[in-house]
């Protein structure tokens, strides 16, 4: 794909991730954790296993993430690289809580708090020397908001374009962060009340 003769091109990938049943989602040379160490005591050890697959998946999916920028890099063009996942798990991050996994009733931070990586060419940095994207780094931001951003970051406009809601752009405006299953009578809850 990358290969293809065309002046613009936006190649999307879907990687399987780390979704439960996490030893599934690695190969045998990534079963990097094993043991106890950098967990928190609070982690049973019933579920050590789990919470090491977690870690071990992550790994993993870090490292096809490495390979990705790698393969832009020794292509030497104007290119960006962004990658996020869908959601949070839970994986016995929470102090007092023994559970894994998403519940929209009773959200934790880990649920909601997710990867969000931008990664820019030097070629494409050239294009964009006022481009530089480190005066962002910490704000919060909601994926459903992306097309906003992406737009931006490659150059298209279209009509309903608002880049208050680009990250990317110094025009960008917090907005509150709801959580929770919006087609239930639950009230929505406000994620930076989590935190």
């Amino acid at each position: 794909m990358l290969n293809n003769k065309v002046d613009r091109k936006s190649i999307i990938i879907h990687l399987l991730g780390t979704h439960r049943a996490f030893h599934n989602h690695y190969p045998d040379k990534y079963n990097f954790f094993k043991n106890r160490v950098g967990m928190p005591g609070w982690v049973k050890d019933g579920n050590k296993d789990e919470y090491n697959e977690y870690d071990n998946a992550i790994l993993y999916n870090d490292y096809i993430i490495s390979r990705i920028i790698n393969i832009l890099k020794q292509k030497n063009m104007a290119s960006t690289l962004v990658y996020f996942s869908d959601h949070g798990e839970e994986v016995y991050d929470t102090k007092g809580l023994q559970f894994t996994g998403r519940n929209e009733h009773k959200p934790t931070k880990a649920m909601y708090t997710i990867p969000f990586i931008t990664w820019l060419s030097p070629s494409w940095k050239l294009t964009k020397p006022d481009r530089s994207l480190k005066r962002y780094i910490n704000r919060p931001y909601i994926n459903s908001d992306f097309i906003y951003s992406w737009a931006g970051l490659a150059n298209i406009d279209f009509k309903s374009n608002n880049q208050t809601r680009s990250i990317y752009h110094p025009a960008f405006k917090n907005l509150k962060r709801l959580i929770g299953n919006p087609k239930e009578s639950i009230p929505l809850i406000d994620f930076d009340t989590l935190l």
